[in-house]
């Protein structure tokens, strides 16, 4: 049971993502591994919540697919992540994660994620 004001946490698969299209045509065509799973977009998984005594304080997504996007994400801090004598010049690592973090703030970057989460603080009535 949620405490007034108690937060929760929800993740989900995500729907719009190319591994949940290929997933489901997998369960459709009797070739999927494993058990079906209900997957959610940003949008559905909030009108969900807000049936609830829930209100949406936040949103955030993990797992890039395709995972080369992970790769890109982090390829402007590799030669610091490894300590490499040969350095990436700063005005190019800054503007690659000034691009990244335009990037992260659009509701369509979570159709790049595997899953996506919500959390909702549980209203006081």
């Amino acid at each position: 049971m949620l405490c007034p004001g108690g937060l929760l946490l929800v993740e989900v698969p995500q729907t719009l993502n190319i591994y949940t299209l290929q997933k489901k045509w997998l369960i459709r065509s009797g070739r999927w591994f494993a058990g079906w799973e209900t997957s959610y977009t940003l949008k559905k998984l909030e009108r969900l919540l807000h049936t609830l005594p829930l209100e949406v304080v936040g949103a955030y997504g993990s797992g890039y697919y395709p995972d080369f996007l992970q790769g890109l994400r982090n390829l402007h801090t590799y030669d610091v992540r490894h300590n490499l004598e040969r350095k990436i010049p700063a005005l190019f690592r800054n503007s690659i994660d000034s691009l990244w973090q335009w990037f992260e703030t659009h509701s369509w970057y979570y159709q790049f994620m595997w899953n996506i989460g919500v959390v909702a603080r549980k209203t006081v009535q």
